[in-house]
């Protein structure tokens, strides 16, 4: 299966290098209870459904964070449920090779950045949302994979309904 890597970018300013988290594919929701049972390890939302990466939508929400180098599958929820970030934007990155982890920074801040203000309804500098994505691995990228994902997420934690004209 095709995987694409996760990557993560700062508020107020230059994005940070990809993030290599842990290896394996979006690890742990097989084990979203702990030894005990009584669920206090739970990670994502009982309502969450792992679906490929590759099924993402502008509008889609996601109940946590994608973990591990490459992702194949990330858990989606309704966004009226709470949920870590919401797909607002999604392109084509058209070049012959994978780009550059800086060339990646570029794409994001010319399509991501470009793209916030219309969806949140105030400029990334203002706002109190941050900017991640998700961008193809190297084995994706063989495949024919090409698509930039641009999320929204709430540095202070989970929200509930949509963050389209937030204007935070």
């Amino acid at each position: 299966m095709r995987d694409r890597k996760p990557t993560m970018s700062a508020l107020g300013g230059a994005l940070l290098l990809a993030l290599a988290l842990a290896a394996g594919a979006c690890g742990g929701d097989d084990d979203d209870e702990d030894a005990a049972g009584d669920g206090s390890a739970e990670t994502t939302s009982p309502e969450a459904e792992d679906e490929t990466v590759f099924a993402l939508e502008v509008g889609d929400c996601l109940a946590s964070d994608p973990t591990g180098e490459t992702v194949s599958e990330v858990p989606m929820v309704d966004c009226a449920e709470p949920h870590v970030s919401e797909v607002f934007h999604t392109t084509a990155i058209d070049a012959e090779e994978l780009p550059s982890a800086a060339d990646i920074e570029g794409i994001v801040q010319e399509e991501c950045f470009a793209q916030f203000e219309s969806f949140v309804g105030m400029a990334y500098e203002e706002s109190a949302l941050e900017i991640t994505f998700l961008q193809p691995s190297d084995e994706s990228w063989e495949q024919g994979d090409r698509e930039l994902v641009c999320m929204i997420t709430d540095p202070a934690g989970q929200t509930s309904g949509t963050l389209e004209g937030a204007n935070r």
